[in-house]
């Protein structure tokens, strides 16, 4: 697997954007890597993106559930929190004691 850099015109094939966990597919040959200058690049290999994409394909089968149940999880937490907020705002300041 070859390292390049973004803006740097490569070949066709794929490319796997290592900041992002992104893979970008290079069509035409002399086209350039899009992003910030400097950023990494690995270069994946066509037979080796041929065995990796079914595995990845099943991996996100099997954890897409999790993923749902963690979302909805986080919206009613924050839900939860907001009300909480809320009511503690609405309800104005605690009374202050006075001295005795």
């Amino acid at each position: 697997m070859a390292r390049r850099q973004a803006g740097e015109a490569v070949k066709a094939g794929f490319y796997w954007r290592m900041a992002h966990w992104q893979i970008v597919t290079i069509a035409e040959n002399g086209e350039t890597l899009p992003g910030n200058a400097g950023e990494p690049y690995l270069r994946i290999p066509a037979l080796l993106m041929l065995l990796l994409a079914p595995i990845m394909g099943g991996l996100f089968v099997i954890f897409l559930p999790f993923v749902g149940v963690a979302i909805v999880l986080q919206h009613a937490v924050r839900a939860a929190f907001r009300a909480v907020h809320k009511t503690a705002e609405e309800s104005g300041p605690a009374p202050k004691e006075q001295g005795r």
